[in-house]
């Protein structure tokens, strides 16, 4: 009886600790996304210091776009205007979150970083499209 006890403790012990290895396998992402690369399979050893997936934020999507170094002076954070998306064909409502920090001295232009007001699913990233800015309203 002492043999069966002392070889069912062995074993739950050796199932604890594989329990608490299989608890170090899991990789938590620090926000939600879309996975779009794995460079590594299941059951494949991970080096240290390989990336094994890629994921991007698909909740927070940029619109980067350059202006004219003038525009500066009246386009600034929370402007809002009008991106239309090659691939979808729609426009959709932004607003300017940030100006860059320089000025390209050759082109003179500056870039801005605007968001869409509201999130939209098939919109997605690498997607292009035009920034409409109405004339009337840089005034």
């Amino acid at each position: 009886v002492q043999d069966a006890e002392a070889e069912m403790d062995k074993v739950l012990a050796d199932m604890e600790a594989g329990l608490v290895r299989l608890s170090k396998c899991v990789i938590k992402a620090p926000f939600s996304g879309r996975i779009v690369e794995r460079n590594l399979g299941e059951h494949q050893f991970a080096p240290v210091g390989k990336e094994i997936i890629k994921i991007i934020d698909d909740e927070n999507l940029e619109i980067a776009f350059l202006v004219p170094s003038h525009w500066v002076t009246w386009l600034k954070p929370g402007y809002k205007f009008l991106y239309k998306v090659n691939e979808t064909n729609k426009s959709y409502p932004a607003k300017v979150v940030q100006r860059g920090a320089q000025v390209d001295a050759v082109s003179r232009s500056i870039i801005m970083i605007g968001r869409t007001l509201v999130r939209h699913k098939e919109l997605i990233p690498g997607m292009s499209g035009m920034v409409i800015i109405k004339a009337s309203k840089r005034d």
